[in-house]
């Protein structure tokens, strides 16, 4: 595959990613709901597989990029996480149409500033040095593994008091 196609399939994905996290803000900040998907998401059961899945989701996410470091194919593997990445709000939104309050806000947000950071990469941002490269990947494996630790802490806290 040449840069070129590359790159545009990195937009691509980066423009997918914030219409879908613009789409994402914008119903929760003006309320705005689809009735059906709201009361779906009242039941303890479509929490728990939409929960599931979800988590699935961030776990297929960190199997890409730990794949990534294993050696050959790691273009292909980061193109996966990219795609896959892009879809992100989309699939927190299934679970979630609300942003929350206390730590499911602060879940919320972290979740929606990683894809938000992972959406900004350095091909995308065009921004080629060190310093951004180093700052870029700090920042959005230090959000990934703080997602991981409240999603865990959520998971927790939904089984225990159900």
């Amino acid at each position: 595959m040449n840069r070129s196609s590359a790159g545009n399939r990195i937009r691509g994905y980066t423009v997918l990613g914030l219409l879908l996290l613009a789409a994402y803000l914008v119903q929760d900040i003006f309320a705005l709901k689809w009735p059906w998907l709201a009361g779906m998401q009242t039941d303890e059961n479509f929490k728990r597989l939409t929960g599931f899945l979800l988590a699935g989701y961030i776990l297929h996410q960190w199997s890409l990029s730990l794949d990534r470091m294993k050696g050959p194919g790691s273009e292909t593997k980061l193109s996966r996480h990219m795609a896959w990445g892009a879809w992100a709000p989309l699939v927190f939104y299934i679970h979630s149409h609300q942003i929350g309050y206390a730590y499911l806000f602060l879940l919320s947000s972290v979740f929606l500033a990683n894809v938000t950071i992972g959406l900004l990469n350095h091909e995308v941002v065009g921004i080629h040095k060190k310093w951004y490269l180093v700052g870029w990947m700090v920042a959005h494996v230090s959000l990934s593994v703080m997602l991981v630790l409240l999603a865990g802490y959520h998971g927790f806290m939904a089984f225990y008091y159900q």
